[in-house]
């Protein structure tokens, strides 16, 4: 029987451990999943923010993902990191810092009460384009320019990037990547050509929290841009962002990776 793995960027799995340096019991099933605070695109952009490319990787041009397993206990605080998939180079000592160094996380909920949870985080090492390097500094500059003015009336209406309050899928970034995983179907041509890639999916989250203009900002073709896009058309209602504490349109862009399992991938030859 061929299986068919599809897997997001950053995604998050929940499962049953103990943690080997604290008497917390890690649990499975809970009622609110551990995440991020602002979820899964603030958490996206403290590891944009925050990574330092290792010299040596970067003269190798070494790229691709580290795999990490930890533990969100119950206050929040990261622990138990394992590194589940190596990249080398020291990209995995570089992802071990960067995920313990995060902020706390707002931890797990049962019955009412903080539980510790085991996650897990894919962190991805990209040599950047100088030529988005620069377009994106230049989009940084004119955002903090624009923060020293009022915001009148009339801008609540513009589409945002950065807000004090990030929109966000009701049950947190774990729930929005099941809710993906559950609904993404593999094409069969990428399946038949053996295509494999991450579609960067750009879209808006209106002032109700509908999801509006979706669209495929870097693709990988074979029916997989056309599918990851269907598949955030179809999203529920979102949380609204909140500028001045008044609901604002807000964009956002999710990186979706489809990945086909051993089997389909000799299957494909």
């Amino acid at each position: 029987m061929r299986k068919e793995l599809i897997f997001l960027f950053l995604c998050l799995i929940p499962s049953i451990a103990f943690s080997q340096n604290t008497p917390s019991i890690v649990y499975k099933d809970v009622d609110q999943p551990a995440h991020f605070k602002g979820g899964f695109l603030e958490l996206y952009q403290y590891f944009k923010d925050n990574l330092e490319y290792p010299q040596e990787a970067r003269d190798a041009k070494i790229q691709g993902n580290v795999k990490l397993e930890f533990v969100v206990d119950k206050d929040g605080s990261i622990k138990n990191i394992v590194i589940d998939e190596s990249l080398g180079h020291g990209c995995d000592e570089e992802a071990v810092r960067l995920l313990s160094g995060s902020p706390k996380w707002v931890p797990a909920q049962l019955n009412g009460k903080a539980v510790a949870q085991k996650q897990t985080t894919k962190i991805e090492f990209l040599i950047p384009d100088k030529k988005l390097e620069a377009r994106g500094f230049a989009l940084k500059e004119k955002e903090e320019n624009f923060e020293e003015f009022e915001v009148e009336e009339e801008t609540l209406d513009e589409v945002f990037e950065i807000v004090e309050d990030p929109a966000s899928f009701e049950g947190g970034v774990t729930a929005f990547l099941y809710w993906v995983g559950r609904n993404l179907k593999y094409p069969q041509e990428a399946r038949r050509m053996g295509v494999e890639g991450k579609v960067y999916i750009q879209f808006i989250i209106d002032k109700d929290g509908s999801v509006t203009d979706v669209k495929t900002v870097r693709g990988i073709g074979a029916g997989c841009d056309a599918e990851a896009e269907r598949v955030i058309r179809m999203s529920p209602k979102w949380k609204p962002g909140f500028q001045r504490g008044k609901p604002v349109k807000q964009k956002m862009v999710v990186p979706i990776n489809f990945s086909l399992g051993s089997s389909s991938k000799k299957d494909s030859k």
